[in-house]
């Protein structure tokens, strides 16, 4: 059973490796572009960085070297930011963590250009891993988790497509696109590692949380999305007859999920069980807290 536990401190220098290496250009020719400065812009917004430290407790778990941690963590988040700065562009948002987006700031043509460079840097930086039998499978996973991602991102535009499904099917569509980037936090380490015999449990777990989370985003926007025809739980569940009634409804359905993924979490090591679980924990309190918001309106 793993036991490991994984001191602040080495927390704290490890994700100031990875963002180091996230912020590094891996060519001079890029060194002074406007695609650089856009990256670093964006990056400048702040965020959590949750996913990195994710991927550096997992790997300490699980007895991953700390360079190899630091590309783990830096692929990571190299996607995760590129999907942020391509979302903020798909859905008009002028603001990112109370700062303009990066393409009201550079224009559309450079963020995406900047975004294409942060996935190209997810990939290039897995072929520095020590082991070399390994960077195969890592760049594979990579590659299916955008491919994945994607199509997930392609179906929630689809507003033909959202409005005929029901909230469970709902659910499982848009988790396609924040699944498999979420996903990677616990999956890459594990490839890495040559652990795939727990990625099945892990997927499902990641998955339940990701839909979850997708329904904490909808509670915080659905009267934002309503004004502007955008895919939402809580229009599906009936917000035009009985708001609060379709408030509830989310909320339980999103409690249902975490509730289904601790269930499932049981099964794996004690170590990763209790890291993930942190997650499902805080995610959980959120819901709460708006839970209870709701109730008293």
């Amino acid at each position: 059973m793993l036991e490991v536990i994984v001191p602040e401190n080495h927390l704290e220098h490890c994700s100031l490796l990875t963002e180091q290496l996230l912020q590094q250009p891996l060519s001079d020719a890029i060194n002074e572009s406007s695609a650089l400065r856009a990256i670093r812009y964006h990056l400048k917004s702040g965020g959590g960085r949750t996913r990195s430290i994710l991927v550096h407790e997992i790997s300490s778990l699980i007895g991953i070297d700390e360079s190899d941690a630091v590309i783990l963590a830096t692929a990571v988040e190299a996607l995760h930011n590129a999907s942020l700065m391509q979302d903020d562009i798909i859905d008009a948002d002028s603001l990112r963590r109370q700062q303009s987006a990066c393409w009201q700031v550079f224009g559309c043509g450079v963020a995406l250009c900047a975004s294409d460079v942060l996935i190209s840097k997810a990939f290039a930086v897995c072929a520095q891993l020590s082991d070399v039998r390994k960077i195969s499978p890592c760049i594979t996973l990579l590659g299916e988790a955008v491919e994945r991602t994607v199509n997930g991102q392609c179906i929630d535009m689809d507003d033909k497509k959202w409005l005929s499904l029901s909230p469970v099917d709902y659910v499982s569509t848009i988790a396609q696109k924040s699944a498999p980037l979420i996903g990677l936090t616990v999956t890459l380490p594990l490839v890495y590692q040559g652990l795939d015999s727990m990625l099945g449990l892990c997927n499902k777990v990641l998955t339940d949380f990701a839909a979850a989370y997708q329904i904490m985003d909808d509670l915080l926007d659905w009267q934002d999305d309503a004004a502007s025809g955008q895919c939402n739980i809580v229009m599906l569940y009936g917000a035009e007859r009985n708001p609060q009634r379709a408030l509830l409804l989310s909320i339980h359905h999103a409690r249902c999920l975490l509730q289904q993924a601790r269930l499932q979490l049981q099964e794996a090591p004690n170590g990763i069980n209790s890291v993930i679980d942190a997650r499902l924990l805080h995610l959980q309190g959120k819901l709460e807290a708006f839970s209870h918001s709701v109730e008293l309106s």
